[in-house]
């Protein structure tokens, strides 16, 4: 059982670390450039919007990692889960768009690699 919640704790940060080289290849490719909504503002703005963005993600995510480490949100811990899954399902339909910056190798090993671990997650979740 100890091993199974250090596994737990590992894949869950594993899972964070890929989200935030997602969000750095992000920032770096110029992802709000995919967002219709922002396309009447300046670049300038556009970056500083999705850049500011990433603060109350960010601090979710540390408070995630707090959660799981003292495992005290099981709740929590499936929705995160889930929505990195989801979200390697987002980023499959827009590989379509022409809007689409996401076309490196590293882009897909850091999306893919957060829903795999996000779907291990659930599974050693759910057999604990």
């Amino acid at each position: 059982m100890e091993f199974q919640k250090q596994l737990i704790v590992l894949t869950s940060a594993l899972s964070v670390i890929l989200l935030f080289m997602h969000e750095l290849d992000a920032c770096h490719k110029g992802e709000w450039r995919m967002f219709k909504f922002m396309r009447n503002l300046n670049e300038k703005n556009q970056y500083l919007i999705f850049l500011y963005a990433h603060i109350p993600l960010s601090i979710f995510l540390v408070y995630y990692l707090w959660t799981v480490i003292s495992f005290n949100s099981i709740i929590l811990w499936v929705i995160v889960n889930i929505f990195l899954i989801l979200h390697f399902a987002i980023h499959v339909v827009a590989r379509k768009w022409e809007s689409n910056v996401f076309h490196s190798f590293n882009s897909i090993v850091f999306i893919s690699g957060a829903a795999i671990t996000g779907l291990l997650n659930l599974c050693l979740v759910a057999s604990y």
